[in-house]
């Protein structure tokens, strides 16, 4: 089968512009090339190319214009007429005199229907192009999905026997995918940590998790909501019959040419079932201390710490926190060359090179603790614990800090001094404690005040387009480092105060989180406000 000319131009064309690169192109052609779908559709259920991109590529291309916020014409014949064959096609009569009919399609290689369309009422057409989610948009009031069908998993080095696959699974259940591609894509756009589809008794509300906030984004039509919920679960190979009890799955999408990880939670509630979607994919977040917020010598402290051959390293703070981010950057930091790494995770939330990772799976028996005890017998050098639940846990990671490896995990504490109390509490004996801490980082994460809207010296959030209003863009770590040195182990065995031991750690150079957050807004990183907010986080 050859594509026709007009769309392998395109591709051509596309990637001449640099929109895309030569492997994107040979899966589009040898797409095109095996499946009756047209350029466009290639591209997007391929995940090679975002939908506004591709819309104004096709525009240029088509010497189309481009219609940024399509809007019908309430009042045009044709659209009352052939309201059927519109929804069908996705095409929007946007204006309609006697002689001319303007047409805004999502599909501008699907020529026929647009030809059709012109035929059959006798008018001159004027074809114009929109992104296929703003057309959508328009179409999703008032319409009903269609049903969900299986969908295949794929990666990013896909077969073309399996891009044809994934092809025919989206002509299956056309609206149903584009949506869940338009949320998904957009929240990557907006920087998004998680995606909340929460069903409420006459709407499905979609609300995106940027930067630590809950932001609202569109309300969808209830009817919407259970091929949505489907599709979601079917992604995550969950039982879509089940709507009784909660369930956690993980499921992938293509989006521009990169596979992405999304972790999947469903929880049953009066109006339906809520789902949480949790992007993993952590590209835009460097494993780099540095990159992180860490200042030098204390990022050449924990490096440090890395090299060493034993001991236990924690790091400490509330959910949400960027413990785990922080701990993958350590482990990075760490020589894989030279030692053998292992992590034990729940989940494993990003693919770290060099280190062997293991998903702890309780309902079957594979807890951490368990994990941990088997770990220790492939003769490892460093280990991480994801978290450290239970005091048998913590039992088994202190012992092995002690016979010979390098252990780090994490707990729930509001500061580096509490952690300690906190092992104490867990029925760790205090000379174990003061034998085997190295260190223990406490820390938050906060949002940085947008370049773009806030003046050099500004220490307040102003709020624009390029940060949604909100006046803050990215987030950076506040934190107390307490390394233990010789008097903080003394003061552990004597049984002194949590006051008394943080007092020690500062007499030792350590910057309480306070003062660091108090630099942080000094130098217009952030804001007091946004510093009061996160103190206040429990």
């Amino acid at each position: 089968m050859q594509p026709p000319a007009i769309e392998a131009g395109f591709l051509d064309y596309l990637r001449n512009v640099g929109a895309l690169d030569e492997a994107a192109h040979g899966r589009a052609v040898a797409a095109l090339m095996s499946t009756p779908h047209a350029a466009d559709t290639v591209l997007l259920e391929l995940g090679l190319i975002g939908e506004e991109q591709l819309t104004e590529h096709a525009g240029s291309y088509l010497n189309m214009d481009v219609v940024a916020n399509p809007a019908p014409d309430e009042v045009a014949a044709t659209a009352a007429s052939h309201a059927e064959f519109l929804a069908r096609n996705r095409l929007i009569i946007a204006e309609e005199d006697d002689a001319t009919v303007t047409i805004v399609t999502a599909r501008p290689f699907d020529l026929n229907s647009i030809r059709a369309l012109a035929y059959a009422v006798d008018k001159h057409p004027v074809v114009k192009c929109a992104s296929r989610g703003k057309i959508e948009a328009l179409f999703q009031h008032g319409s009903e999905p269609d049903s969900v069908d299986g969908s295949t998993d794929a990666s990013s080095s896909l077969l073309i026997g399996d891009d044809v696959e994934r092809l025919r699974d989206a002509a299956r259940d056309a609206p149903t995918v584009r949506l869940l591609n338009r949320i998904v894509i957009a929240a990557i756009d907006q920087r998004a940590s998680d995606i909340h589809l929460e069903p409420m008794e006459d709407r499905l509300r979609v609300r995106y998790r940027v930067d630590g906030h809950l932001q609202p984004v569109e309300t969808l039509p209830k009817q919407v909501e259970a091929g949505l919920v489907s599709r979601v679960k079917i992604l995550s190979r969950l039982d879509i019959a089940e709507k009784r009890l909660p369930q956690d799955g993980r499921m992938r999408l293509p989006i521009r040419g990169q596979d992405v990880d999304f972790r999947v939670a469903t929880a049953p509630v009066v109006h339906g079932e809520n789902i949480v979607l949790r992007i993993l994919d952590r590209s835009q977040v460097p494993l780099d201390l540095q990159a992180l917020g860490f200042r030098n010598h204390d990022r050449e402290a924990i490096i440090r710490l890395m090299n060493s051959p034993h001991g236990l390293v924690l790091v400490t703070g509330p959910t949400g926190s960027g413990k785990s981010t922080t701990l993958y950057s350590m482990l990075a930091a760490s020589d894989s060359k030279e030692r053998k790494i292992f992590s034990i995770e729940d989940p494993v939330e990003r693919r770290v090179d060099g280190v062997s990772q293991i998903q702890v799976q309780p309902q079957i028996g594979l807890d951490f603790g368990p994990v941990l005890r088997s770990v220790l017998r492939q003769d490892p050098d460093v280990i991480m614990v994801g978290e450290m639940r239970d005091k048998e846990t913590i039992q088994t990671a202190v012992r092995a800090a002690l016979t010979g490896h390098l252990v780090l995990s994490t707990l729930h504490t509001n500061s580096a001094a509490s952690a300690i109390t906190r092992l104490v509490d867990m029925g760790i004996d205090r000379y174990l404690i003061s034998s085997c801490f190295k260190a223990v980082l406490s820390q938050r994460l906060v949002r940085k005040l947008c370049t773009t809207c806030h003046g050099k010296n500004s220490k307040t959030a102003q709020g624009c387009s390029v940060c949604s209003g909100t006046g803050y863009l990215g987030r950076t770590v506040a934190y107390e480092f307490l390394h233990v040195n010789e008097d903080i182990r003394r003061a552990i065995l004597k049984g002194d105060s949590e006051t008394a031991i943080e007092n020690e750690a500062v007499r030792g150079g350590m910057v309480r989180f306070s003062d660091f957050a108090g630099m942080l807004v000094e130098s217009g990183i952030t804001s007091l406000d946004e510093v009061a907010r996160v103190s206040a986080a429990p």
